[in-house]
């Protein structure tokens, strides 16, 4: 197992340290031009600071509301490609799809969702967390069933899987969801410590459980790479080479992180700072 470093000693310096003045964050996204987005649930806001200003621009819609731009604990934020931004507004019961000026383009009511599903069993759509397939397709994970319901981009079910009862693929307590850009679905499940994947057609694949050096409460995907993480701790493992490492720390409490091709985005209270990953 690798031996703990500091962040720094592995990355380097930050090639970059953003201050932020916003309260209460909790989620980070960034798209391929190096944007970030910023999640605020018990405040209700979305934020996008602009890479092309120097991170000197910042663009904020929200607040709590029941339509159209206002929110109600948004929760997770999917950025799938260069034109979309989706964002899970959670007690408004509903994902909402935005264009890179935040301006609403569609809105998924999951309530009409589960009103196009008369011979299902499910009672109520909770989605826990969601990711974005390549085609616009949605995949909801439901807090009810613990299962991934696929609807295609005019709302129609295209399949369910996982939950507590699909053999190889069930999972007892997941806790997120995302896609790779080999559109295989990630099912993480952190008390189990374990990750479930998936293709797009909900076929089990093989499951994760790597003997971390510490306890983590949450992952994120990035290609072929596993980021484990925890308030300070971070280790990674490629699914491709199956190398597990570098196993780091920060010396502060990390509060999200998020990688692209270029750089690993992570978000302390005060500040974001960006280190390159390909030197």
């Amino acid at each position: 197992m690798n031996a703990q470093r500091p962040i720094h000693e592995f990355f380097g310096e930050p090639v970059l340290s953003i201050p932020i003045r916003f309260k209460k964050l909790k989620v980070i996204e960034t798209d391929q031009e190096n944007n970030i987005y910023l999640l605020s649930p018990t405040r209700h806001w979305l934020h996008k600071i602009y890479s092309n200003t120097a991170y000197d621009s910042v663009q904020t819609i929200g607040g709590k509301g029941i339509g159209n731009e206002g929110f109600n604990h948004p929760s997770k934020i999917v950025v799938p490609n260069r034109q979309s931004v989706f964002v899970l507004d959670e007690l408004n019961r509903r994902i909402v799809q935005l264009n890179t000026n935040l301006k609403v383009t569609r809105e998924t009511n999951f309530l009409t969702l589960l009103n196009n599903l008369p011979f299902s069993d499910l009672s109520n759509l909770l989605p826990i967390g969601f990711t974005v397939g390549p085609t616009g397709e949605l995949f909801l994970l439901n807090q009810e069933d613990l299962k991934v319901w696929k609807f295609t981009l005019d709302g129609t079910l295209e399949r369910a899987f996982s939950g507590l009862d699909y053999g190889e693929g069930s999972v007892t307590d997941p806790c997120d969801i995302s896609i790779n850009r080999d559109s295989d679905i990630f099912v993480v499940s952190c008390e189990d410590q374990s990750i479930s994947v998936f293709d797009l057609f909900g076929t089990f694949q093989y499951r994760l459980k790597i003997p971390t050096p510490f306890e983590w409460d949450r992952a994120k995907v990035y290609a072929r790479t596993v980021t484990y993480f925890n308030d300070s701790l971070l280790f990674f493992y490629n699914t491709f080479t199956h190398k597990a490492g570098p196993y780091l720390r920060t010396e502060e409490d990390i509060v999200d992180l998020d990688l692209n091709g270029e750089f690993m985005f992570v978000l302390f209270e005060k500040r974001i700072n960006l280190y390159r990953i390909n030197k």
